[in-house]
């Protein structure tokens, strides 16, 4: 769980394609960087990414690329499955040459278009015994995904992000002394959303009664954000923390938002004062705390405390113990509290949700392991009617998390773990879940080539995962139907030479011999036997 302080509509579900302005990666390079990957999947899915980095007389401009193209009219689909998303970001960063002055401005543009089909119409008709492996070897029920009956044959969704942020900073310096008085920084961001989802044949599909008579399910949401930062530190911005035995940094200021719901013409402006500190003692301690606190609006009376703690056993081999505590107490999002559309409505009045967060972790070089325990009050989620509901009293969560690589000169060990244990039903997770990696690499022609072949294994036990809902696009909770219990395999084959990758890889053979219940999300399937390749080319000077 994290939360960033700030006024939030609604959070998306697409997180893993989505980015945000603290996704985006600098280059320090003194030339130009280039990076380009694409890869193809038989079942005609393409992805593609590409990174551009470039520095001219202390200027670095940034440009990156990414997505993921899928028609969804293939046989190996299922109807109504297309996906058309991509991301663009481009940031430029500029320092004067006597360092007194810089800023940087960064531009994102998510679009996602994609079909809503609702997931699968009946799971008892989803033995899925179709074209998932050799047919001739096991004759399929159905020959195609398409046979199958989904909710919504031509609903559809549109989503586009803009999100532009401007950042400058002044230092305060003593003329003609070398000794400053720390730096004024100021932040303005520019967010907007625009959510259109359409349903042309709503009355066919699941009968549900609507707020509107109408043919045509259309629901819309349309809101921007306005956010200006001002605040002084005492550290240079843009910059990694120095490598240094003592430091002591502290930052503060306020922040100012505003939002408009361009639909209902609700609007809100809420003021945000906030503190940071980042201390290093005795050349192994660690210590970093933030604070903020909310006045005014919807996000009146809301506080957040975060802390961490950590101890430097060897930084040169990253050896480190520390312990975290996080303390949230939040207006949860405003779709819970006044949301209007065809298909859903309500309008409530919610309190606070409280939120803390413990974890105590350890590492070594990458190796990886902590315990983290949540305790959540009034926590918001959507019951099985689609209707805001606050978890009563006090839950608690668990968790233990290990990652760990092994290498062995040229073989490969890499495992994620995870236990856990949900008090709550309403907040469902696995018992546990795991991923392996299992890999050899092979130097040839003089080490010239490399080339690694590779085993990925994934699983986790059952789980009464939520339910998408799309014309909302948000979760809800279910109990009827669980997902997990199913062995992932993927299996894979790098070659590298010099800057050029080439990649194969086949996803899921296993489909249709150990069963056929890949879910992870409730009527949703994953893909089956699925295979694809790609390559890698890296270019600098």
């Amino acid at each position: 769980f994290e939360d960033e302080g700030a006024f939030s509509y609604i959070h998306l579900p697409y997180s893993l394609g989505f980015k945000k302005q603290k996704n985006l990666d600098f280059y320090n390079v003194k030339t130009s960087f280039t990076k380009l990957m694409y890869a193809n999947a038989i079942s005609g899915h393409n992805f593609f990414s590409g990174v551009h980095a470039q520095h001219y007389k202390g200027m670095t401009a940034i440009v990156g690329l990414n997505g993921f193209l899928s028609a969804g009219t293939r046989a190996d689909d299922f109807e109504n499955q297309s996906t058309n998303f991509f991301s663009l970001d481009a940031t430029i960063h500029y320092e004067i040459p006597s360092k007194i002055y810089g800023f940087k401005v960064s531009y994102i543009l998510n679009r996602l278009k994609m079909g809503e089909n609702g997931g699968l119409a009946d799971l008892r008709d989803t033995t899925l015994e179709r074209f998932d492996y050799f047919y001739f070897l096991y004759p399929p029920k159905k020959h195609n995904p398409s046979d199958f009956l989904v909710e919504n044959s031509n609903a559809k969704s549109n989503i586009i992000n803009h999100d532009l942020l401007f950042q400058q900073f002044v230092k305060l310096q003593v003329q003609n002394k070398d000794f400053n008085l720390g730096y004024i920084v100021h932040s303005f961001q520019y967010k907007s959303f625009n959510i259109n989802y359409q349903n042309p044949w709503f009355k066919d599909s699941l009968g549900l009664t609507t707020f509107y008579p109408t043919d045509t399910l259309v629901d819309s949401l349309r809101f921007y954000s306005i956010v200006n930062t001002l605040q002084w530190s005492s550290f240079k911005p843009f910059a990694e923390l120095p490598n240094q035995k003592y430091f002591f940094h502290i930052a503060g200021g306020i922040t100012h938002e505003y939002t408009q719901n361009r639909y209902s013409r609700n609007q809100n402006n809420s003021f945000t004062l906030f503190a940071r500190t980042a201390i290093r003692l005795f050349s192994v301690t660690d210590i970093n705390v933030e604070f903020l606190y909310s006045f005014l609006g919807y996000l009146h009376n809301n506080a957040t405390v975060k802390g961490e703690m950590k101890w430097a056993i060897k930084r040169s081999k990253e050896h480190y113990l520390g312990v975290t505590a996080d303390y949230y107490r939040i207006s949860p999002d405003y779709f819970f509290t006044k949301y209007q559309g065809v298909q859903y409505r309500w309008d409530t009045t919610l309190q606070k949700q409280n939120v803390m967060k413990l974890s105590a972790y350890w590492t070594y070089n990458k190796l990886y392991a902590s315990v983290n325990y949540f305790l959540l009050n009034r926590y918001l989620v959507l019951d099985e009617n689609v209707k805001p509901y606050a978890t009563e009293g006090f839950s608690s969560i668990i968790q233990l998390q290990v990652f760990t690589p092994v290498k062995i000169k040229d073989f490969g060990f890499n495992t994620t773990l995870c236990l856990q244990y949900s008090g709550n039903e309403y907040v469902p997770v696995p018992l546990f879940a795991g991923k392996a990696t299992i890999y050899y690499i092979f130097r040839l022609v003089k080490k010239r080539l490399q080339l690694q072949l590779g085993v990925d294994m994934m699983y986790n036990t059952y789980c009464g995962a939520d339910a998408y809902v799309p014309s909302i696009h948000q979760y809800r909770h279910q109990k009827y139907v669980e997902t997990g219990n199913y062995f992932y395999l993927g299996a894979y084959l790098n070659l590298k030479i010099k800057r050029v990758g080439i990649f194969l890889r086949l996803d899921n053979p296993l489909a249709g011999i150990v069963g056929n219940h890949y879910f992870t999300t409730p009527y949703y399937p994953m893909q089956g036997l699925k295979f694809s390749f790609g390559v890698t080319w890296r270019f600098y000077d």
